[in-house]
């Protein structure tokens, strides 16, 4: 009985040190991929921009197969770069306006009754355009004033 007990203390013991060295390898593996991935990323001459670095390794974490590209070609995961993006928003660096710059310059517009702030697409420097400025109209004539 004894010998038993010591037995499985002793496969136990063996299991216990396999699965921990399988799992501290995998989590390695894991790492390496989305090292060698990001650097892939760079290797087309390309320099990948901090924000789309911090949205590739989030989106990698999740999953090593998830593609997240800033200009949307070749794009997986869908959902997941966008959760990545939302996370690494605080790193662009763009011309693009964000919804509170973009209400902040439509209101310094607002110096008349009818004036108003209309938004002006130009290219994020990105491969896509968005909204980098705004003009400033008047529609008092279109009023009668």
């Amino acid at each position: 009985m004894k010998k038993d007990i010591i037995f499985l203390f002793g496969v136990l013991f063996f299991l216990v040190i396999v699965f921990s060295s399988f799992f501290k390898f995998s989590g390695e593996v894991v790492s390496n991929n989305a090292d060698v991935g990001l650097q892939s990323q760079t290797q087309n001459g390309n320099e990948v921009s901090a924000e789309q670095l911090c949205i590739s390794k989030c989106a990698a974490e999740i999953d090593l197969t998830i593609i997240c590209r800033d200009d949307g070609g070749g794009e997986t995961g869908q959902e997941i770069c966008q959760r990545c993006a939302s996370q690494c928003v605080y790193l662009y660096e763009g011309p693009c306006l964000d919804d509170e710059k973009l209400m902040a310059k439509e209101k310094e517009c607002e110096t008349c009754e009818y004036c108003y702030g209309e938004p002006v697409e130009g290219p994020s420097g990105q491969g896509w355009n968005c909204i980098v400025d705004v003009e400033c109209k008047d529609a008092s004539a279109e009023f009668g004033e």
